[in-house]
């Protein structure tokens, strides 16, 4: 549905009521609503999966979005507040807030429902977990155990509670070696890695790491190849640790018992690290010198040029797709290299010594103090395991040295089945683990020590409080903390280590789990740093790159030979030849000229049915794998069901032509002189 224009916000709106004709809503689709500065758009689209929309009608909700909202003559925070206490009316239906998922509240985007009161809401809710007990706690982590039935997730598959356990968490005193991190069976990795079509290289790859979403847990899920050996119909697929329970789930709606295992994301290979303005700041502070981090970002440079210098643009796609960039991998195919936000994206400090890793316990506890596991995929050889060396452990957001760990890589037998992944004490988020020893720092300083949230009690929260809290969450004071821990970085000889740094860093972890800060005066107005400041340094080489690595467009047909030529890593050859596909239609290359093999490779790939697209296969001849005389099974056990050289020339209705004399002898041509694959061109169609 094409865009529409509701009107226009003021500060004297008290009730937003619309009414949009001929309104209709596709399946598993659902309503936009926009707020900008300027203006109030609606459209209808697909929403993202979750748990709530799965068990619900999506046409029954709305999604708000004032993320470019903002009023200079009144306050944004009154106005959005204002609006979800009045609710929205289109055709005469009112939507009342019903709530958002946590990145929703940093995009300012929340769930409206069609419902006549609050409480009605609220009954909808209780059906999927004890959140009544979550009226005596503050909005933030009521909203947050809320959040996560809103959180985006495909839903991936139904996991019975029956074939689940919980398990303790290893602990050592007061520490947790497992927060966060549960077991599951190879059984169910191969199932969701089946479902999810996950693919590298051609070949259907079994991440060992899954971040999910299932009844009340929240966490990852880790390769554990022993739960494999348990029989029976109720031996667990996984195990849950007590850490990764949020809320005591129920079952869901009577009539709709939901057992929905959601993945968000997991482990895949060659994510090489990026070394962000936190992390070089950080090593810098730590001893690592501008000399060594400017040679660093010009090795990372030289190897973009080296592939560069015969416009190599399948290099280019490589090392974007290498690095998850997979929409800006796409731009690089349709915009060509000298795309501004190609530019910008190439123009970082990565390290292919590292990747950007889920972190997972250690589950036999072979690995002692100071050891850590690392095992990633090699190409086309055998994963390589890191052994005897020192690799730098890191995770963002981070603003104190102490948050640069130093551990030595070890191997164990026990745990070779993780792949792409770290075994360390800290897990269940994504680290960034480089192994490059002009990188990895000589001297560390003390952790700190990150105070855990605590939930403060109130005596009752009302759905209203918990739409206030949206209204008001602007995630302005985690910026401003960061921007000032970045000048007081400039200034201070210390770097990091200053006491300004590390006072704006205790401030900082407070703000990024939703707690009210203040700012002291005193750290408000940095002065300005006299000495040369490493980010700045990087900058200017950066420019400079960026000067000397435009060039000229390729030819559209050039260009796709070379995507499909190349030994990329991330893009599977269904993704591959979709973009192909997309470059091919924006300069309007016409694929009926191609030759009979590569028309089967493409139909193969792209599951083109001859019948529907007539025009690209022309007179084309029709392969074995296309016959009507063998059954799908013939071709399946014989290897035949795929793209063949050898053409069709026998059908059913063969019989009834036998009479003509033409097509036999055309027929005892063929045989004689063997020229079922030999020929170079196609015969034309026996009929």
């Amino acid at each position: 549905m094409r865009e529409l224009e509701l009107g226009v916000p003021a500060s004297t709106d008290t009730e937003w009521r619309y009414t949009i004709s001929n309104l209709t809503v596709p399946p598993r689709h659902g309503k936009f609503v926009v707020f900008t500065s300027e203006r109030i758009l609606f459209r209808t689209a697909q929403f993202s999966d979750n748990r709530i929309l799965h068990n619900d009608d999506p046409s029954l909700f709305v999604s708000v979005n004032f993320k470019n909202f903002r009023m200079p003559e009144y306050t944004t925070v009154d106005y959005i507040r204002k609006f979800l206490a009045s609710g929205l009316w289109i055709n005469n239906r009112q939507y009342r807030f019903y709530h958002h998922s946590n990145s929703q509240l940093r995009e300012r985007s929340c769930y409206l429902r069609a419902a006549n009161s609050d409480a009605e809401l609220d009954e909808r809710i209780y059906k999927y977990g004890d959140f009544e007990r979550i009226k005596n706690l503050t909005p933030t982590p009521g909203a947050k155990r809320i959040g996560l039935l809103f959180s985006s997730a495909s839903i991936d598959y139904s996991l019975p509670p029956t074939r689940t356990q919980d398990i303790d968490d290893i602990t050592i005193g007061e520490e947790n070696f497992s927060d966060g991190c549960g077991l599951m069976s190879k059984t169910l990795a191969i199932s969701l890695s089946k479902r999810k079509k996950i693919v590298f290289r051609g070949a259907r790859y079994v991440p060992s790491v899954f971040q999910i979403r299932y009844l009340g847990y929240k966490g990852v899920l880790m390769l554990h190849p022993d739960l494999d050996k348990a029989s029976g119909p109720n031996a667990p697929l996984a195990q849950f640790r007590k850490s990764m329970k949020k809320f005591n789930a129920t079952i869901g709606p009577a009539d709709r018992p939901d057992h929905t295992f959601s993945v968000v994301a997991y482990s895949e290979p060659y994510a090489f690290g990026r070394l962000n303005n936190d992390i070089i700041v950080l090593i810098s502070s730590l001893g690592i010198t501008n000399e060594t981090l400017l040679k660093k970002q010009q090795e990372y440079f030289d190897w973009l040029l080296s592939a560069s210098k015969a416009n190599n643009l399948s290099a280019a796609v490589d090392l974007l797709s290498s690095l998850g960039e997979y929409t800006m991998a796409e731009r690089a195919i349709l915009d060509g290299l000298d795309s501004a936000a190609v530019q910008r994206s190439i123009a970082s400090l990565v390290s292919r010594e590292s990747r950007l890793l889920f972190g997972v316990c250690d589950p036999y506890g072979v690995l002692r103090e100071g050891e850590v596991y690392v095992r990633i995929s090699n190409g086309r050889q055998p994963a390589t395991t890191l052994t005897h060396c020192d690799v730098m452990v890191i995770r963002n957001p981070c603003l104190h040295p102490g948050d640069v760990i130093k551990l030595r890589t070890v191997d164990n037998p026990k745990l070779s089945h993780l792949v792409d992944c770290v075994a360390l004490t800290a897990i269940g988020d994504k680290f960034t683990v480089c192994w490059d020893p002009d990188i990895v720092p000589s001297k560390l300083t003390t952790s700190y020590t990150y105070p855990p949230g605590k939930e403060r009690v109130s005596e009752r929260i009302s759905r209203q409080d918990l739409a206030a809290h949206f209204a008001a969450y602007t995630g302005a004071s985690v910026a401003s903390v960061a921007r000032l821990h970045d000048k007081w970085a400039r200034y201070s000889p210390l770097g990091t280590m200053s006491p300004e740094c590390q006072e704006l860093n205790a401030l900082h972890s407070l703000a990024v789990d939703g707690g009210r800060i203040k700012i002291p005066q005193r750290l408000k107005e940095p002065p300005e740093g006299t000495t040369p400041y490493i980010i700045d340094e990087l900058a200017k080489a950066a420019a400079a790159f960026a000067d000397c690595y435009l060039h000229g467009p390729l030819e559209a047909s050039e260009m796709i030979s070379q995507i499909l030529g190349s030994e990329q890593h991330a893009f599977s050859e269904w993704e591959l030849v979709q973009r192909c596909m997309a470059l091919a239609r924006k300069h309007r290359l016409d694929f009926t000229s191609f030759l009979p093999q590569q028309k089967y490779a493409l139909a193969s790939a792209l599951h083109i049915s001859p019948e529907e697209n007539a025009r690209m296969w022309n007179r084309c001849i029709w392969g074995l794998f296309r016959s009507d005389i063998l059954r799908e099974k013939d071709l399946r056990d014989r290897n035949l069901d795929r793209p063949l050289r050898l053409q069709r020339y026998f059908r059913r209705a063969f019989k009834a032509e036998q009479h003509s004399l033409n097509t036999c002898s055309r027929l005892l041509a063929i045989l004689s002189e063997k020229l079922f694959s030999s020929r170079p061109q196609a015969w034309p169609d026996v009929r």
